[in-house]
């Protein structure tokens, strides 16, 4: 059915979209590939920085921007800027304040990997205390526009061996922490740095390392260091406890309601479940004709609204049934009453558009294109009421809010599922050793239930006795319509038998094969004296397809929606502010 459908698309497509989330995959045409930094720093507390960062552009861009926050620092250089491939022609502008280095490259900068090196020197990158030294600076601001892969910032202090080395960092980003007290480094990689999140290094290590360093101050600070980032340690931890036991418990709790919707659904079908075999008792009217109008026999298999099919059905029943005749002059045609008919939409196209006595399709062009006030389309709204209000006697009312209801159940159920994924990649991030089982079980659990629904909707019927049984019928007659190519058009019925019965083929939209059947099955002496000879006939092509093409067109000609008609087409058609970016 088409809800499942749709229900299976929408649940899987917020899914992928979560997926895609943690995989930061933005609408951005540039991304950062590797980010590599060197700090040298020196003995007198400044440093030498050396920053190296690969773009690779998808499109066209006018330049990069770089921007350093050097906050705490003592100041700094104008940055040097270097790039390569070095056969680009680009404008190099480089700016400094107290707070931030900042400089542009700006050039054609299009579908390729361009290589940009920011040199520049620090003053006061260090401080000296009495018993430490220490280097507290945002490596990585908070302003870049794109994520930053491979990201590797190595700080190189003046000596070796250096006893009392330690480093932590301050992101919400997993960080690799290489301490290397033999050759004097340390090092912070990551994978990948999300856009717009800092990055701050802490360094200590003892104050003889940088002793020729001017930024003293005259107290001790070790411990109070130690314990500040042990306490964001600490603290960085609880909160994400806290967070991941918030995000389980809200999950759990909408599973348990997922669940017991699921339960009331299956609780809500086992109250109606029937034996089809008991009600249809191996009906086979093949070679009747229906009792109901090819409309009300659409609203009856299909459960929805009558489309432009059902009445062009329609058209061809009076047609059979001699309230009506069809003559066909060149490439125009005309309908002449020749009984009164209760089809309001037929005698709206008649009476209205029409003399009184006839319509042609020439009428309804002509009416469409003054009929500013949308009249056509609202007789085409009543006629479906109609028809619809008819079609609904033969449905059990009971029965049909339950399988209704159950589509916008499974519905919310899949919105609960996809809540629960969203939440636990909030609370927890994306861990592959978590995460992937919980977005497998709700997809497992979701088609579980989309497939025990499905099928426990085949043993109920949303149709009272006498709908059921058309029900089947109809199934049946589309059924044969569908392979009319292996049926013996005559072991069912005579020419009269399928001149009745074209017009439900109209209304399932398969008016085609059906009448090429015929066509190719009977003489033409018989069909010259069936009652849809005009129609078998047709020299212009199809007729149920021309007939409802026109039909649609003259109501959005009129200003009518196209949203009314049928989407299958008619039958017999086809922390620091540093960052930086592309601009």
């Amino acid at each position: 059915m088409k809800y499942t459908i749709y229900l299976s698309m929408t649940f899987f497509s917020f899914l992928m979209a979560l997926v895609m989330f943690q995989d930061n995959v933005y609408a951005r045409s540039y991304s950062v590939t590797n980010y590599d930094e060197v700090v040298e720093v020196k003995d007198n507390g400044g440093a030498d920085v050396t920053q190296k960062i690969t773009y690779d552009f998808k499109g066209k861009y006018k330049g990069v921007e770089f921007v350093q926050d050097i906050r705490g620092t003592g100041g700094g250089t104008l940055p040097k800027v270097t790039y390569f491939p070095e056969n680009k022609n680009l404008k190099i502008n480089s700016i400094g304040s107290s707070e931030e280095l900042f400089a542009t490259a700006e050039g054609n900068l299009s579908n390729e990997k361009v290589t940009f090196v920011y040199k520049y020197s620090l003053s006061d990158l260090v401080t000296n205390y009495k018993d430490t030294a220490q280097i507290n600076w945002n490596v990585i601001g908070s302003e870049w526009t794109a994520d930053l892969y491979n990201v590797n910032i190595v700080f190189k202090l003046p000596k070796r061996n250096i006893s009392g080395l330690k480093a932590w960092t301050q992101t919400t980003g997993n960080v690799e922490r290489i301490v290397d007290k033999e050759s004097g480094t340390v090092t912070f990689k990551m994978a990948k740095n999300k856009y717009k999140t800092a990055l701050s290094a802490d360094i200590i290590f003892p104050p003889e390392v940088t002793n020729n360093n001017l930024n003293v101050v005259n107290k001790n600070q070790r411990n109070n260091i130690i314990s500040s980032e042990n306490n964001y340690v600490k603290e960085q931890k609880e909160n994400q406890k806290t967070k991941q036991m918030i995000a389980t418990t809200i999950s759990e709790i909408l599973a348990i309601a997922a669940l017991l919707i699921y339960l009331f659904l299956r609780y809500r079908y086992k109250k109606i479940e029937v034996k089809k075999s008991i009600i249809y008792n191996s009906i086979n009217h093949l070679g009747d004709v229906p009792d109901v109008s090819p409309s009300v026999a659409q609203v009856i298999l299909y459960n929805e609204r009558p489309d432009e099919n059902a009445f062009t059905g329609d058209v061809l029943k009076e047609l059979a049934d001699q309230n009506i005749e069809l003559v066909e002059d060149d490439k125009n045609f005309t309908i002449n009453s020749l009984q009164v008919s209760d089809n309001y939409l037929l005698n709206y196209l008649i009476n209205k558009i029409g003399n009184g006595q006839s319509v042609s399709n020439k009428d309804i062009e002509k009416y469409s294109k003054w009929d500013n006030f949308g009249r056509l389309e609202e007789a085409y709204r009543n006629w479906q009421r109609y028809i619809m209000e008819e079609g609904r006697t033969y449905f059990n009312k009971a029965s049909e809010r339950i399988v209704t209801g159950s589509s916008m159940k499974q519905y919310l159920i899949a919105l609960l599922l996809i809540i629960i994924n969203a939440t636990m990649l909030i609370g927890i991030g994306w861990q592959r050793n978590i995460s992937l089982p919980i977005l497998v079980a709700t997809v497992v659990f979701m088609l579980f239930v989309v497939i025990d629904i499905k099928i426990r909707r085949k043993k109920v019927t949303i149709y009272n006795d006498r709908g059921s049984v058309l029900n089947n019928d109809f199934e049946q007659l589309e059924k044969m319509f569908k392979n009319i190519d292996k049926t013996n058009l005559k072991d069912i019925g005579d020419i009269d038998y399928w001149a009745q019965i074209v017009p439900y083929a109209t209304a399932f939209g398969l008016s085609r094969p059906v009448i090429d059947a015929v066509k190719k099955t009977f003489p033409d002496a018989d069909i010259a004296e069936s009652n849809l000879n005009s129609i078998f006939n047709f020299s212009n092509g199809y007729f149920a397809g021309i007939f409802a093409g026109i039909f649609i067109s003259g109501i959005i000609l009129g200003g009518g929606n196209s949203n009314l008609f049928t989407t299958g087409g008619t039958d017999g058609s086809s922390g620091g502010f540093g960052g930086g970016g592309a601009f």
